[in-house]
């Protein structure tokens, strides 16, 4: 697989990794303090998840049109962002 190939799909698995991150924070927070966070430990959680993937989201759609983007070099159509990568090729 070329780079760009795993950088890309590493890409995608950015909110879910931050929002697992989250998750566990929260979780922490939740044991060490029971009393402040009660319940809602659950709610930030969602919320941490939700704000990172929106926040992420402007760089996986960015790549992704990446992969649309090809020109011509002597009769050839290759990939922009990776020459390795010849286009409408199987």
């Amino acid at each position: 697989m070329s780079p760009y190939v795993i950088s890309t799909i590493s890409l995608a698995f950015v909110p879910l990794l931050l929002g697992l991150f989250g998750l566990l924070v929260w979780r922490l927070l939740a044991f060490v303090r029971p009393k402040a966070l009660g319940k809602t430990w659950a709610r930030n959680a969602m919320t941490t998840f939700f704000v990172c993937a929106y926040l992420s989201y402007p760089s996986i759609t960015n790549t992704a049109f990446q992969g649309l983007n090809c020109f011509e070099i002597e009769g050839q159509n290759f990939l922009k962002a990776d020459l390795s990568i010849e286009c409408y090729s199987s």
